[in-house]
């Protein structure tokens, strides 16, 4: 599976996958990072269990 961490490096082969250059990624990735963090809320399953 991909990741950013992996794509990050690649300018060319992130371009052609989102269209946007690594700077314009970097600043919607900070939004959606916190976004993620806000859906999922703690490390803990929706039973409560610890991830």
């Amino acid at each position: 599976m991909l990741c950013y961490e992996d794509l990050k490096g690649k300018p060319k082969t992130l371009m052609a996958m989102t269209s946007l250059k690594p700077s314009e990624f970097d600043e919607l990735l900070v939004h959606f990072t916190a976004a993620w963090k806000e859906t999922t809320g703690t490390d803990a399953s929706r039973a409560g269990v610890p991830r």
